[in-house]
């Protein structure tokens, strides 16, 4: 069986029905991907995984399907 790679995405929910999360190349991209609405941490992301490069990732809270707040800090991984 091959192994699969990929990034671990984790965060904290609180009182929250779960999140969105964003990804984008790093410093190529001007625009967020969507990647998925996830209710249970952690989320990996798979991908792409193949190819190296610098990935830009951040989440958005959910309320009732509604994103609320403002987004996460931008964190920088390269795969």
């Amino acid at each position: 069986m091959a192994d699969i790679f990929g990034v671990e995405i984790s965060y904290t929910k609180s009182l929250t029905d779960g999140v969105h999360i964003f990804r984008r190349l790093d410093k190529t991209d001007d625009e967020w991907t969507f990647l998925a609405r996830d209710t249970h941490s952690p989320y990996i992301d798979t991908k792409d995984m193949d190819t190296h490069a610098t990935f830009q990732y951040m989440v958005r809270a959910l309320i009732d399907d509604q994103e609320i707040g403002i987004q996460s800090a931008v964190h920088i991984v390269t795969v």
